[in-house]
């Protein structure tokens, strides 16, 4: 409701409802556009009678709701569920199906939410050492209540036993919201982006050596495809590492998350063999699982490299000026 100032005309009134309604719809329309470009993404990983195999529509509505507040109203939520349902249906999945699917979707989505909303903004912008781990932490909690309530659907639509199908959903939710919350929630905007990019090439055509640690993920990359086995998923990991050190914390998400959907869209289509010979889902689950604890790995690599340099530029800061006046002191204006 928009509270009416005492010298407020009736048509300033109208106005400001106007205004408020207008970005409510607004918001709306992006919130459902997202989660319908991002579910029929998923469903084009989506093997016949089974889930996505990468699924990144709740983590990118958990990191918009996560990043803005704002458009977690009920008219938020209202759109997300109509993105999802329209997805579903335009694709071809049953009524009853796509209902099913979308409570378990925005029950984790809730569950997560209601986490972040109790973390602080140095957590969310993962700029403390511990930040991924709280990020674990609401992944883990978004994906348990997404899985209590799709299990269901699971059941009936990969024939599974409860705990299996459970098992199987967890593990799907989990590495996409450990691989991509940290992305969206360190996005710069779309200027920042460019000037990121830009300064990136400039660096690069400057110094070709700092594309080094890209190139040795690139190449523990056609490793693992040639190599196969379970341990394909471990190659990238030094790379990964020496990404973290050498890159910024969005940087370093970005290259994560790309590695954790190329790992699991190749190896479901058959690219990176790992020589399994059950044929149960229960390695598929081990699978999924393993990408997301490795995903953790270099993420929090990096915030500790990033908490790292700030402190030193704190300290280096106060080395050199004046605590009063704020001008460089004396040893630093003649070391200049």
């Amino acid at each position: 409701m928009v509270a009416q100032h005492p010298h407020s005309t009736p048509q300033d009134f109208r106005a400001s409802t106007l205004a408020t309604a207008r970005q409510l719809l607004l918001q709306a329309l992006l919130v459902a556009g997202v989660v319908f470009l991002a579910s029929g993404l998923g469903i084009l990983t989506r093997p016949e009678s089974q889930l996505a195999t990468f699924w990144p529509t709740n983590a990118l509505l958990l990191g918009l709701f996560a990043r803005r507040p704002a458009l977690a109203s009920p008219a938020g939520w209202a759109a997300a569920a109509l993105g999802y349902v329209a997805a579903d249906l335009l694709t071809g999945t049953s009524l009853p199906t796509t209902l099913r699917l979308t409570a378990a979707n925005l029950a984790g989505v809730l569950a997560g939410y209601l986490v972040f909303r109790h973390l602080r903004e140095e957590d969310r912008r993962l700029l403390h050492p511990l930040s991924m781990l709280w990020v674990l932490a609401a992944s883990a909690a978004a994906a348990v209540c997404a899985s209590l309530v799709g299990s269901v659907t699971s059941h009936a639509l990969m024939r599974m036993g409860f705990l299996t199908a459970s098992g199987f959903w967890f593990s799907a939710e989990l590495v996409s919201y450990v691989a991509l919350l940290p992305v969206i929630l360190l996005a710069p905007s779309p200027a920042g982006a460019w000037r990121e990019v830009r300064a990136g090439l400039a660096r690069a055509r400057k110094r070709p050596r700092v594309l080094m640690p890209l190139t040795a993920l690139a190449l523990a990359l056609v490793l693992g495809v040639a190599v196969g086995g379970p341990g394909a998923i471990a190659f990238p990991v030094p790379a990964l590492l020496w990404c973290a050190l050498a890159y910024r914390l969005f940087t370093t998400a970005l290259v994560t998350a790309l590695l954790c959907m190329w790992t699991l869209i190749a190896i479901a289509a058959g690219w990176i063999d790992l020589q399994l010979q059950d044929a149960s889902v229960q390695p598929v689950i081990s699978l999924r699982m393993g990408m997301a604890l490795l995903a953790v790995a270099p993420l929090t690599v990096a915030s500790v490299n990033a908490a790292r340099n700030r402190l030193l530029a704190t300290l280096n800061h106060a080395a050199d000026h004046d605590a009063l006046t704020g001008v460089l002191n004396r040893s630093a204006f003649l070391r200049r």
